[in-house]
C-alpha cells in the first residue's frame, strides 16, 4: 500500500495540498518529489522558513508512527485480525508553513490557537515554521493521540467534550514522556486533570488499562464519579478533581 505525504501551500491565498512524496507502508522505502518540494517551500510565500530537507519530515513521520505503534499494540495482544498497523498509516500527513497554516485553520474555530490539529476529513495538519525537529514529532504525537481516540474509540470520541478529547491527546504524549505546557483552556484544564489522577492509583496502571478507563469518559464532569468507583479509597483527591473539573467556567480562560 502507498501513501502520500503533503505540503500545505498557498495558491492565490487559499490553501491547497500538493503531495511532496509517495511512501510504500510496507517496506518503508519512498520517493521525494524535490521540484515540487523547492517551488513550493518558500518561507516568503508560504510562512515557511525551515530548513529541513524533505527527508527529515519523512523520516520524522515514520518515527511517530513506529512510536504511538508500540504504545498501542498491546491493546491488540489477543486480536490477530486487527491491523493497528494500517489503521495508523491511513492517518493522512499535511505538514504547512505558518501563512498556509494559519489561513486553514481560520475554518476550525476549536482550533485557533493550536500549532496542528487533527480533522476526521484530512488527518493531522500541522505548521512546522519556527519549530525544531524534535517539536514538529512532538506535535504529531499529540495529533496522533487525537487520530487513535477516534480510529479506536469512533462513538466516544464524537461525543467528548473539548477538555475530554484533549485528556485523552495529551495523556498519550505525556505517557511517552513528552511534557508540554499549555496556558490555554481546554488543553490547560486537561493538563491539570491528568496531573490529579497522576497523584492515585491510576498511576499504577499499566497503559492499556489506562486508556480503557479514560475511553469511557466522554464528559470531564463525570470524572470525579468515575474516580470514586474505581479507586474508592481516594476520597480527597475526588476533591481535587471536582475543583479541576469546574476550572475555568468562570475565570475567563478560552
Amino acid at each position: 500500500m502507498n501513501k502520500e505525504l503533503y505540503l500545505l501551500v498557498l495558491d492565490d491565498g487559499v490553501p491547497i495540498r500538493k503531495s511532496f512524496a509517495e511512501l510504500n507502508v510496507d517496506t518503508l522505502e519512498y520517493t521525494v518529489d524535490r521540484e515540487t518540494y523547492t517551488n513550493h517551500w518558500n518561507w516568503s510565500r508560504n510562512g515557511t522558513w525551515t530548513c529541513f530537507e524533505p527527508e527529515q519530515l519523512i523520516e520524522k513521520y515514520l518515527a511517530s508512527t513506529e512510536i504511538i505503534y508500540t504504545l498501542f499494540k498491546p491493546l491488540f495482544a489477543a486480536d490477530t485480525t486487527f491491523s493497528l498497523y494500517d489503521k495508523i498509516r491511513s492517518v493522512g500527513m499535511t505538514f504547512g508553513g505558518s501563512a498556509a497554516y494559519n489561513t486553514r485553520r481560520s475554518g476550525y474555530p476549536d482550533v485557533s490557537d493550536s500549532v496542528a490539529y487533527y480533522s476526521r476529513d484530512e488527518g493531522i495538519v500541522q505548521s512546522i515554521s519556527y519549530r525544531s525537529l524534535d517539536r514538529v514529532g512532538d506535535d504529531s504525537i499529540h495529533e496522533f493521540g487525537h487520530a487513535l481516540d477516534h480510529l479506536l474509540n469512533h462513538v466516544n470520541y464524537t461525543q467528548r467534550t473539548p477538555v475530554m478529547a484533549e485528556v485523552m491527546a495529551i495523556f498519550v504524549e505525556e505517557t511517552l514522556g513528552i511534557n508540554n505546557f499549555y496556558l490555554q483552556k481546554p488543553h490547560r484544564q486537561a493538563k491539570e486533570i491528568l496531573r490529579c489522577l497522576a497523584h492515585t492509583r491510576f498511576s499504577l496502571l499499566d497503559f492499556t488499562v489506562q486508556w480503557e478507563f479514560l475511553n469511557l469518559i466522554t464528559d470531564e464532569n463525570d470524572l470525579a464519579a468515575w474516580i470514586s468507583s474505581r479507586f474508592p479509597l481516594e476520597k480527597p483527591l475526588i476533591k481535587i478533581i471536582d475543583f479541576v473539573t469546574s476550572f475555568g467556567k468562570s475565570s475567563g480562560i478560552k
